[in-house]
């Protein structure tokens, strides 16, 4: 039977990059990222959902069905969709019920997250009011997302590794959830990932190069423009993120001083366990 990975992120968090990289270099693993729920959105009530499935004649089908589906964790979905969900429901559900249901988390310093947003979301600049309801929704989901990981294997996974070192984050994904690779050999995408919508949705890049050094050299903070820098800064729950190496930066410097470097988050990718286990006390 194959692995299941869950996945959860924000959009603009690398979520279609990772899902890339497990799938093309470990055998026999599915990263879902709706079935089970959108993978932006809050976690399904699995627990809830699993005991009242019970009664009904399919379990497997209604518990992933409902899983997927109901609000506020809907996930949307065509005929073809809905046709996925049916096919993986009883691996998926075999897999919930015995523990064996795995759960991926995406990062990203929230102020690079902001600017692509703004940018992919295209909205125009400044738009701090918008940004600052993104930002809270922000808090909301990382807030249950993280709950969750408490419950669950979970393996968070820092956009910033997967730029530095996508063969370091792969290690710690292997090591956490047993995963057997397919080479030796990295298999890496070196252009941006094309949307994909839907878990059979082919994973395809869109023929733009992806500019790694973009986000090593922080350039995103030199294009966040002022009002939006600080309302990142004021709104971000930053206890949620603390653990993972991110913090707020200082105000962006005057016109014509010169900038201070920005502040490098943490080494590398880590499961939820160390990091606890790094901040305990």
């Amino acid at each position: 039977m194959p692995s299941f990975l869950k996945q959860y992120g924000e959009r603009r968090t690398g979520t279609n990059y990772l899902r890339f990289l497990v799938q093309a270099n470990f055998q026999d693993v599915a990263v879902l990222m709706h079935v089970l729920g959108d993978k932006h959105g809050p976690p399904s009530p699995f627990d809830a959902l699993w005991r009242q499935a019970q009664c009904c004649a399919d379990p497997a089908r209604e518990f992933v069905w409902r899983a997927t589906f109901e609000p506020p964790w809907r996930a949307l979905a065509d005929e073809a969709g809905r046709r996925e969900v049916v096919r993986l429901a009883a691996p998926v559900a075999a897999a919930f019920a015995a523990g064996e249901l795995g759960f991926l988390l995406s990062v990203k310093n929230p102020y690079a997250w902001a600017l692509s947003l703004r940018r992919f979301l295209r909205w125009p600049a400044p738009a701090p009011a918008r940004l600052a309801r993104a930002c809270q929704r922000f808090n909301e989901v990382h807030g249950a997302w993280l709950e969750l990981s408490r419950q669950r294997p979970c393996c968070v996974v820092r956009h910033e590794d997967l730029v530095d070192d996508p063969e370091g984050v792969l290690r710690t994904v292997g090591a956490r959830f047993g995963l057997r690779r397919r080479d030796a050999a990295l298999e890496d995408a070196h252009e941006r990932m094309s949307a994909q919508f839907w878990d059979d949705t082919p994973i395809e890049t869109t023929g733009e190069p992806f500019d790694r050094g973009y986000y090593r050299d922080h350039r995103y903070l030199q294009e966040l423009g002022a009002a939006e820098r600080d309302v990142v800064t004021r709104a971000i729950d930053w206890s949620l993120l603390e653990p993972f190496g991110y913090a707020p930066e200082p105000p962006a410097p005057a016109a014509g001083a010169v900038p201070r470097p920005a502040r490098a988050p943490a080494a590398r990718t880590q499961t939820l366990a160390e990091f606890r286990g790094r901040h305990a006390g």
